[in-house]
């Protein structure tokens, strides 16, 4: 799927949302200013029907009505994550591709200056103003940026947890040859 379709994808939810669903978010703990600034950049959010196809992946069309947020990394719309508000600590992606919410301008800012706010769920980071990240794939190799960061504060106990465990995993490494006895044989 490419950043075009997502993008059509994305604006498409942006367009079925309604004032009522604007409401229900504002409802939910997530500031009016939040909702509307999030509006004005990139279709920073919408509703769509969205089927749980496995995997952590959703199709858009069909099922329940789900809040639709898209996932940028450094200026580039990679994915959409898509939950319910019954539920906001069970999310869907649409590509697999997102790992993280917050990162619209890569990690490069969140190396400097206060600690980091890691959030639980989509929804806790959107009643957070969208500040800070919310992790999306414990399993994504790109987790290990987070160790870049100088200082990270966890909405919690068990998130904390979470991270540490995620970040103490041992790094894959490549086969690794050496050139010259390759040649030589």
């Amino acid at each position: 799927m490419s950043a075009a379709d997502l993008d059509v994808e994305m604006k498409e939810a942006a367009k079925a949302s309604s004032l009522a669903h604007a409401k229900a978010l504002i409802g939910l703990g997530v500031s009016l200013n939040t909702v509307a600034e999030l509006r004005r950049h990139h279709w920073g959010w919408g509703v769509t029907h969205a089927f749980d196809a496995g995997d952590g992946l959703y199709y858009p069309g069909e099922g329940p009505l789900h809040l639709v947020l898209p996932v940028h990394e450094n200026g580039e719309l990679i994915d959409l994550c898509a939950f319910r508000s019954a539920d906001p600590t069970t999310w869907l992606l649409r590509t697999g591709l997102g790992w993280a919410l917050g990162l619209e301008h890569g990690l490069e800012r969140l190396t400097w200056g206060d600690p980091v706010s890691l959030h639980v769920s989509p929804l806790d980071w959107l009643r957070a103003g969208a500040d800070g990240l919310c992790v999306l794939d414990w399993d994504a190799p790109e987790l290990r940026y987070l160790s870049e960061i100088p200082s990270i504060a966890c909405a919690n106990a068990e998130l904390a947890s979470c991270l540490e465990a995620a970040l103490s995993q041992p790094s894959r490494l490549p086969q690794i040859r050496v050139m010259e006895l390759a040649n030589a044989a």
